[in-house]
């Protein structure tokens, strides 16, 4: 009955910790951990609280164990073309698991999973994917005035609007600390968190990782 009475209490205050910490909740039986975002759940005027604090934290991991490979989302600070992502993943010698796709001042957006394949790759297959269900929203929709929309952003993609603001990446630690030194980089998110791994720890409960990475247009 003590055991149990330490472990509900240890369990209270790792929650309360975890509920003072940004982008980290529960629900139900897991832990959901944003990343890649400093504006979400973050209170305002803290968003460059929270990249120092996490560009802090990899620095700190990275200094204890340089070749360890983790996880990370590497916002940029700008878009970039696929080719463009491709160099930045070949000087930084990191490996690209899925891009973040997005049309400049819109909502409009996607991922793009790249594991095996260039972001060039990548992109193209989404671009095709993204034209092809253009085609079909056009086959049905009844309203004439959405299916011109809907043709002009087609035309749009085709033009390459869409563009790179995020990638998910892994790589050794040194190499993902040496990243956040890059002009094109606002921040790099691990997959990591300490207080949710002490939570996780303590209650059973799972961390699920939600990626959602800051656009440089500020657009949800």
């Amino acid at each position: 009955m003590a055991g149990l009475l330490i472990v509900g209490i240890l369990g209270l205050g790792l929650s309360w910790a975890l509920a003072t910490s940004f982008n980290v909740t529960q629900e139900e039986n897991k832990l959901v951990l944003l990343v890649g975002s400093a504006r979400l759940r973050t209170p305002p005027g803290t968003v460059s609280f929270y990249r120092r604090e996490r560009t802090e934290l990899l620095q700190r991991l990275a200094e204890e164990s340089p070749d360890r490979v983790m996880r990370a989302v590497v916002v940029l600070n700008r878009f970039v073309s696929p080719e463009e992502a491709d160099g930045f993943l070949a000087n930084t010698g990191l490996t690209g698991m899925e891009l973040f796709l997005g049309i400049p001042g819109t909502t409009v957006g996607g991922g793009a999973g790249m594991i095996g394949v260039s972001a060039k790759e990548a992109y193209a297959r989404h671009m095709d994917n993204f034209q092809q269900m253009v085609r079909e929203i056009n086959s049905f929709h009844p309203d004439p005035a959405s299916r011109e929309e809907f043709r002009r952003l087609g035309e749009k993609v085709r033009r390459g609007a869409m563009k790179v603001y995020a990638v998910t990446v892994e790589g050794r630690l040194k190499d993902l600390r040496q990243a956040t030194g890059r002009p094109e980089v606002a921040f790099v998110d691990l997959f990591y968190h300490p207080k949710a791994e002490e939570v996780s720890r303590a209650t059973g409960k799972v961390i699920h990782y939600r990626v959602i990475p800051d656009r440089p247009d500020g657009m949800p």
